[in-house]
């Protein structure tokens, strides 16, 4: 499990500390009767990132427009797109950051790295989703993109799969 700062297309590990104290979801605690913390805190996580991501990425490039950004955010129900070139992850605009564009009837013919992401945060595809929630409350993220052991782009996940996630479980 390893999550990843993307910036200015250079991928570097980070650590986030506050993850060192976690020993599962707060329930656990009080629904697992006749366990010790210490022993729940050695059980492995039951879900990765890898099982709720989205594997079909829909991704564009700095250079492409906003307009092509939005037509894809209305075509696809999307809230995040991932930004490429010479196939590594360089930034990530989401809807909120260019649909305002066309809602007030703006140039929607500027590239999108002028409103894109230049610090983005990834995981690995087996990171544990314990974690994915609880980076996305600590650092205000809604999707980040999941990366392979090689840094290949090869889902994103967001916090409407985590909520599936918990809903589902």
């Amino acid at each position: 499990m390893a999550f990843y700062m993307v910036i200015k297309g250079q991928i570097k590990q980070h650590c986030f500390e506050y993850l060192d104290n976690i020993t599962g979801r707060r329930l656990e605690q009080t629904l697992a009767p006749g366990k010790y913390r210490h022993e729940r805190a050695d059980e492995s996580p039951d879900s990765w990132a890898v099982e709720i991501m989205s594997k079909e990425v829909i991704s564009l490039t700095p250079t492409d427009r906003v307009s092509k950004a939005i037509a894809i955010f209305k075509e696809h129900g999307i809230h995040h797109i991932p930004l490429v070139e010479k196939n590594a992850l360089v930034g990530m605009v989401s809807d909120r950051d260019v649909m305002w564009l066309d809602l007030m009837e703006l140039d929607k013919e500027a590239t999108l790295s002028q409103f894109m992401s230049k610090i983005v945060i990834v995981c690995d595809d087996q990171t544990a989703i314990d974690h994915l929630a609880h980076v996305f409350y600590r650092e205000g993220v809604n999707g980040m993109c999941v990366m392979d052991e090689k840094h290949h782009l090869i889902g994103i996940v967001t916090h409407r799969d985590i909520l599936r996630w918990v809903f589902d479980k």
